[in-house]
């Protein structure tokens, strides 16, 4: 029997390198084939891409933008839905605050007024006749000036406020001055104080005439105050209508005009400021000829021992009122009440006094008390008219 012949063992080995290159290329063939079967279509936008990242940018970035897609600063783009506006917050209504009062004497501005300045009405005085009279009254081109008429009447009387004047009690005269640019307190000073506490209206308050009316229509008499250099000006400045020592006459007498121009009805002027004008009897003498040729009398506050004001006025037979002090040097309750009380015993003495009073709230408040009591104590207030006669030359 033929014995068949054995496989060579030397050919087995050339066979394994073979098998596993079939094998590793199946292995890479089926690989391919899930791949392509399990990844992303080829065609979808974006697959198999890294995502891209958006950042805001904020305000500080330095993005340049393209200036054919910006905005026109003028002109620019409103959203095309609004946010949601947040819904308001409810606040009590506020009064307005009134404005800044103007300065005292010394320059020194009075506190701001509350908001509302509260005060029991006042005993009802009869209104004073309606103002001008036409025979009293000289047209300018700033407006209407008071004059003395033909017949010699002067304003001083025609528009004063009646009183007894066969009432021996001792007098008692009081002025509230610097009314008519705060709002709050100038109503309160009208419909507070009784008729005869008389008030001062500052000429640059917006719509003083009608300050001076609704004064008048209250049963007060009123009078106009007339800004004048101080001594310590520029820093102390008396508003752009000052009379002033380094203007000619003629200048002077032009803002005199246009002080006197703001209103009528008033009996007469008190210096506002003016320790340097009053101090100058050049220029005060003028003042005062032109304040007497239009029938008005003249209260004297006391403007440092220069002035020359009263002094003046006496000789030229002004009507004539000195005022001896000041309620509210101190701005307390208990100060105003104490110089109260001290203005009593000046009138108690003299039989008669003036004193003066600035448009703070407290000092308002505190006289509106004061009076509604004053004459149960055997005093008279009268209005500060009654006071002018005296200094009249006899």
């Amino acid at each position: 029997m033929q014995r068949l012949p054995r496989p060579d063992k030397k050919r087995r080995p050339a066979l394994l390198p073979a098998t596993l290159l079939l094998a590793f290329l199946a292995l890479v063939g089926a690989t391919v084939l899930w791949l392509t079967l399990a990844g992303p279509a080829r065609d979808e936008p974006g697959a198999g891409e890294m995502p891209e990242m958006k950042i805001a940018l904020g305000e500080g970035s330095r993005t340049e933008p393209d200036p054919a897609a910006a905005p026109q600063a003028e002109t620019p783009t409103e959203p095309e839905t609004a946010p949601e506006a947040a819904a308001p917050k409810t606040v009590p209504e506020q009064p307005a605050l009134p404005a800044p009062t103007a300065p005292d004497a010394n320059g020194v501005a009075p506190p701001a007024a509350p908001p509302v300045l509260r005060l029991p009405p006042a005993p009802t005085s009869p209104p004073l006749p309606p103002a001008p009279d036409p025979d009293l009254v000289e047209q300018s081109p700033f407006g209407p000036l008071p004059k003395a008429g033909l017949d010699g009447r002067e304003s001083w009387r025609v528009y004063a406020r009646p009183f007894n004047a066969d009432d021996k009690r001792p007098r008692i005269s009081i002025v509230i001055h610097g009314l008519g640019v705060s709002g709050a307190v100038t109503q309160a000073a009208i419909q507070g104080l009784p008729g005869p506490i008389t008030l001062g209206f500052s000429p640059y308050g917006d719509g003083v005439d009608r300050w001076f009316r609704a004064a008048r229509a209250a049963g007060h008499e009123t009078l106009l105050l007339i800004p004048m250099e101080p001594a310590d000006y520029p820093v102390s400045d008396p508003g752009p209508r000052a009379l002033m020592t380094t203007l000619k006459p003629e200048e002077n007498r032009e803002r005199l005009h246009w002080l006197l121009s703001r209103s009528t009805g008033y009996v007469g002027v008190a210096v506002y400021m003016g320790s340097r004008f009053a101090a100058s009897r050049r220029h005060v003498r003028g003042t005062l000829e032109e304040i007497k040729a239009r029938g008005l009398l003249l209260l004297d506050a006391g403007h440092g021992n220069k002035s020359v004001l009263s002094e003046i006025a006496r000789q030229g037979a002004l009507p004539l009122v000195s005022s001896a002090m000041f309620v509210d040097g101190r701005l307390s309750p208990a100060e105003i009440d104490a110089r109260l009380e001290e203005l009593e015993s000046r009138a108690r003495q003299q039989g008669r006094v003036v004193a003066m009073a600035r448009p703070y709230p407290v000092t308002i408040e505190r006289i509106a008390a004061w009076a509604a009591k004053v004459e149960s104590r055997g005093f008279v207030l009268v209005p500060v008219s009654a006071l002018a006669e005296r200094a009249l030359p006899r």
